[in-house]
């Protein structure tokens, strides 16, 4: 990827820019990674906030992220198919004098071969963990522990009868836009830096949704559009989860466009990665009410000085 797609050597990085969607889309690919962080449209719509730079290490591709706090920058995992070249790669990265002070979102996968490597210490980042579920589960809802959901969808049915799902197209992503616009401005807390940039990326992400390689699905009542969603395959197996954003004003809603875009965008993965709860309380309760299969922990990894 380095030479022929101006990406430096390492130790030298370079801003992502547009030319490197195809070969950074390829290597996501080949190195099938697990982490939610590891396509080229996440780094691409974040890139204004995390300054995503890349270099290459052998037959690793490094990107290198500036954290949320400011304080600081660090490392994603290596991409690379071969988790013992990416161990390799994660400690000559923090040996070497790139001004990263952290290999963070490190899958325990890879984290195991790091543990036992003298001079390293390794802190899970539990805020960062995956919400990782069975796709099936969302696509059908079964049994007690999803009966408040399926409740919730009755009651949207109740609401909205006759409502329709319909794939991303270019009309429906402009009235998506508009709805998300309109969404935010009437959230109560829209002064939120945070909530201001999900919202930003929101629309980034519906204003390219074609080149980026994002699915999407609609929900529409009488014309209107009541919710949506955004995600992209992560690998061979999992569907992440990008975006969801319904009218609260109309009850199940939110509950809706998951089973939908779960039945048609992800209809063909086993799992469907829904992202992090990053430590916010309302949104690890509503994360963990949908009873994901499993947390894919990550762990920061530093040099022990």
């Amino acid at each position: 990827m380095c030479q022929k797609h101006n990406v430096p050597e390492f130790p030298v990085f370079s801003p992502i820019q547009r030319e490197h969607k195809a070969p950074l889309t390829a290597a996501f690919q080949s190195a099938q990674l697990e982490i939610s962080e590891a396509t080229f449209a996440y780094q691409w719509v974040w890139r204004s906030r995390t300054h995503c730079r890349l270099s290459c290490l052998g037959g690793s591709t490094l990107l290198m992220l500036e954290s949320a706090s400011g304080q600081g920058t660090f490392l994603l995992p290596p991409v690379t198919p071969d988790r013992a070249e990416a161990a390799q790669a994660i400690v000559a990265a923090l040996e070497a004098a790139t001004g990263a002070e952290a290999v963070a979102r490190v899958p325990e996968s890879l984290a195991e071969l790091l543990r036992d490597r003298p001079g390293l210490s390794l802190v899970e980042q539990r805020e960062r963990a995956d919400y990782v579920h069975a796709a099936e589960d969302l696509r059908e809802l079964p049994g007690q522990r999803f009966h408040a959901k399926r409740n919730l969808i009755r009651q949207f049915e109740a609401a909205c009868p006759g409502a329709q799902y319909l794939p991303l197209d270019e009309t429906l992503a402009q009235q998506c836009a508009g709805f998300c616009r309109e969404w935010f401005a009437s959230h109560p807390r829209r002064d939120m830096p945070s909530l201001q940039r999900e919202v930003e990326a929101t629309l980034s992400m519906l204003q390219e949704w074609q080149w980026l390689g994002l699915c999407g699905g609609v929900l529409l009542y009488q014309d209107r559009v009541v919710a949506f969603a955004l995600g992209e395959p992560l690998n061979k197996t999992t569907f992440v989860v990008r975006v969801e954003k319904a009218d609260t004003c109309v009850p199940g809603s939110y509950q809706a466009i998951n089973r939908q875009f779960a039945r048609h965008a992800a209809a063909q993965f086993q799992w469907i990665n829904r992202e992090q709860d990053l430590g916010v309380p309302g949104l690890r309760r509503a994360k963990q009410s949908y009873c994901p299969h499993h947390l894919l922990s990550k762990y920061e990894v530093r040099l022990v000085r």
